[in-house]
C-alpha cells in the first residue's frame, strides 16, 4: 500500500498553507500532471502520494514567481482641472 498524505501533511512539510496546497493541486489536475494515485477523495479532502510532493512545491515556485510578476508598481498621474470662469 502506497503511503498517501493529506493536504495539511504536505503543507507542514512544504511550509506553506493549505490553501496554496489546494490550489496547487487543482492547477496540477486541470492539467493532468497528478499520479493517478493522487486523488480527491469524499467531501474533498486529497490523498496525495508522495512522488507528487515535488510536483506540488514546483507549481508553488510558479505560481510565487507569477504573483511577484504582476505586482504592479503604483502609478501617480496628476489631474489638472481647468477652474470654472
Amino acid at each position: 500500500m502506497t503511503k498517501r498524505y493529506s493536504i495539511d501533511e504536505v503543507a507542514d512539510m512544504l511550509d506553506r498553507d493549505a490553501s496554496a496546497i489546494r490550489k496547487a493541486l487543482r492547477e496540477l489536475q486541470d492539467q493532468k500532471e497528478l499520479s493517478a494515485e493522487t486523488f480527491l477523495f469524499a467531501n474533498g479532502v486529497w490523498r496525495i502520494t508522495p512522488t507528487d510532493v515535488p510536483k506540488i512545491q514546483n507549481r508553488l515556485s510558479v505560481l510565487a514567481d507569477a504573483s511577484a510578476n504582476s505586482s504592479h508598481e503604483r502609478k501617480i498621474r496628476k489631474r489638472i482641472l481647468k477652474s470654472p470662469d
